[in-house]
């Protein structure tokens, strides 16, 4: 019967509402929040959703902190990449801020070592998040942490890294602190969950010697999923492989070589994560 016919444009919109392409389209539009609203409604909207979100947080800025700003012990600079943007800045003094260089920034969160490394082992790492303004200072490594230890006079610190993070919501990741065990390469672990700190000591590198290395620009650089540390005085690049903690030396390239500017990626936001988790856990794309 002709009352029972759908109106053109109830039918036309209906159409439009069951192209998957158009409704991931619209879900990017969308905040966060909105976007797991909408995957609430059905499966297909789930789905839809899954897709819509970005696997990578933004990119909100670059932290700036140049040789002549390191010699001068001024703090980093934080440059947002949009001015809609907020100016992010480290939850520190500017006073804590004028002994320490920035080495990695990594996962949302940022490294700092002292300016002038020691010669030994006896290292305090300052892991800072700028967007939640939480911190942790990482305690050195006990002097009884490594038995026999006959390298402690000898031992060179190459720098130190950001090797991954648990959950944006929490200050649980892990660091690695890379030294120069006579001429073989050692990680030292750090496992942070909150204020405790665990390290582990690997064994030094069996295949791997470095006879000569610069220690004045160590700054470490994320590249192909390896962590690369280059010489200022060549273009050697020690590389350490983040699963299997394993090192080896590759040929330089432009994304390893590290520099004064570094990428900030925002985390996403700790409520929109934990309702993603609920949501798609139970909920797969197919």
């Amino acid at each position: 019967m002709e009352g029972d016919e759908e109106p053109p444009a109830a039918a036309a919109m209906a159409a439009v509402l069951t192209d998957d392409f158009l409704l991931r389209f619209i879900l990017k539009c969308l905040c966060p929040r909105d976007v797991v609203r909408a995957a609430l409604a059905n499966k297909r909207w789930r789905r839809a959703a899954a897709l819509a979100v970005p696997r990578t947080p933004p990119l909100v800025g670059d932290l700036l902190h140049p040789e002549k700003i390191r010699a001068a012990q001024i703090p980093p600079v934080f440059v947002p990449s949009d001015a809609s943007f907020p100016r992010l800045s480290l939850p520190l003094a500017p006073d804590d801020l004028s002994g320490v260089s920035v080495h990695d920034v990594h996962h949302g969160l940022v490294l700092l070592l002292p300016c002038e490394l020691p010669d030994i082992l006896l290292l305090r790492i300052l892991v800072l998040d700028p967007a939640s303004g939480r911190r942790a200072l990482l305690p050195p490594p006990p002097r009884d942490a490594l038995p026999d230890d006959q390298w402690r006079q000898t031992r060179r610190i190459i720098g130190a890294a950001v090797l991954s993070r648990a959950h944006p919501s929490r200050l649980h990741f892990q660091a690695v602190c890379v030294t120069i065990d006579d001429d073989r390469p050692r990680a030292w672990v750090a496992f942070v969950n909150g204020e405790d700190c665990l390290w582990c000591i690997l064994p030094r590198s069996k295949h791997v010697r470095v006879l000569r290395f610069d220690l004045s620009m160590c700054c470490a650089a994320h590249d192909q999923g390896q962590i690369c540390w280059i010489a200022s005085n060549s273009n050697q690049v020690l590389a350490l492989e983040p699963s299997s903690l394993e090192f080896q030396f590759i040929t330089s390239s432009p994304a390893a070589v590290p520099v004064d500017v570094f990428a900030y990626f925002l985390s996403w936001p700790p409520a929109f994560l934990s309702l993603l988790e609920v949501v798609f856990s139970r909920f797969q794309p197919i």
